[in-house]
């Protein structure tokens, strides 16, 4: 079984740099699968390195479910607590909290993309993973606290 590096510092960025390396192996897998359908590699190379792949990915996950409920979820932004009860002041939050949402996606795909094309190196798909996920994971939570702000007030999306 590959050994998983250990990674240092708060919960935080442990968990988020587990992520990354995961997101990374499924990039490389992505490749390898590319390589084998281009003939460039035999199907048992493709499969062999495949499951080794899989197997680190596994370790990856089951380090990074260790330190996921240790994360803190992100709070609302304190101007949106001042506005509790005003129905289109929180549907507007909610509005903006969504555009910022897909744009930290758009982040994300441009940069797995980047990383398949060779644009994007293994270290800087490394170092950048990280904070765009941390800040879609945010923008996700925000959005969830304003939906059941809205959901007390009776609206349904």
């Amino acid at each position: 079984m590959p050994l998983v590096p250990p990674v240092s510092g708060d919960i935080t960025a442990q968990y988020y740099a587990l992520l990354a390396q995961e997101e990374l192996l499924d990039e490389k897998i992505e490749l390898l699968e590319m390589s084998h359908r281009r003939g460039e590699i035999t199907r048992q190379e493709m499969v062999s390195q495949k499951q080794d792949m899989e197997r680190e990915k596994d370790a990856l996950d089951n380090q990074a479910d260790l330190l996921e409920h240790q994360v803190p979820r992100a709070e609302p932004e304190t101007a949106w607590k001042d506005k509790i009860g005003d129905l289109q002041a929180l549907l507007g939050y909610l509005r903006e909290a969504e555009q910022k949402e897909f744009a930290a996606e758009q982040a994300l795909d441009n940069l797995e993309r980047d990383f398949r094309s060779g644009a994007v190196s293994e270290a800087d798909f490394l170092a950048q993973y990280p904070s765009l996920k941390q800040t879609e994971d945010r923008l996700d939570d925000q959005i969830d606290w304003l939906e059941d702000q809205l959901e007390f007030l009776g609206w349904d999306d």
